[in-house]
């Protein structure tokens, strides 16, 4: 038997349970598929069979993906650059983009797994920025004991 839902504050004890059930309605039955929880995005489609790898980095944590950094730092190279006229923009952002030496991004890269390094040991906001300050090892961050 197909219910129908309701919004999580609508519900009733019982009802929470009867509704957390694949069956509650046909949104929660088709997610409940097999084949569902297997299909790709399509552009996971396309890039993993142009032959790249697709990775989704979390939401709201920036700090985990060095791509972030990357851009931070061509943004302010072009504040500092750009004539503010639409076509120097247009003729500095690709230098920009080159300018940036592949040494710094791979150092954003090492911040960003020490980060995600941090997070996997259980350190959470400030106590993980902490912690990826006071890195002190070139293979892995410090236990705080």
């Amino acid at each position: 038997m197909l219910l129908n839902c309701k919004p999580d504050e609508q519900l009733t004890d019982e009802e929470q349970i009867l509704y957390a059930s694949p069956n509650c309605c046909g949104k929660h039955l088709l997610e409940a598929q097999p084949d569902f929880k297997a299909q790709r995005t399509a552009i996971q489609e396309v890039v993993e069979d142009s032959g790249h790898i697709f990775e989704l980095y979390p939401k709201f944590h920036c700090e985990c993906n060095f791509i972030e950094r990357f851009w931070g730092t061509a943004k302010r190279r072009a504040r500092v650059e750009c004539d503010y006229k639409f076509m120097g923009l247009l003729s500095r952002v690709p230098m920009i983009l080159d300018s940036i030496p592949i040494a710094m991004i791979r150092k954003f890269a090492r911040k960003s797994w020490r980060y995600i390094d941090a997070y996997a040991l259980g350190y959470k906001g400030l106590d993980a920025q902490a912690v990826v300050k006071t890195y002190k090892s070139h293979r892995r961050i410090g236990m705080n004991d």
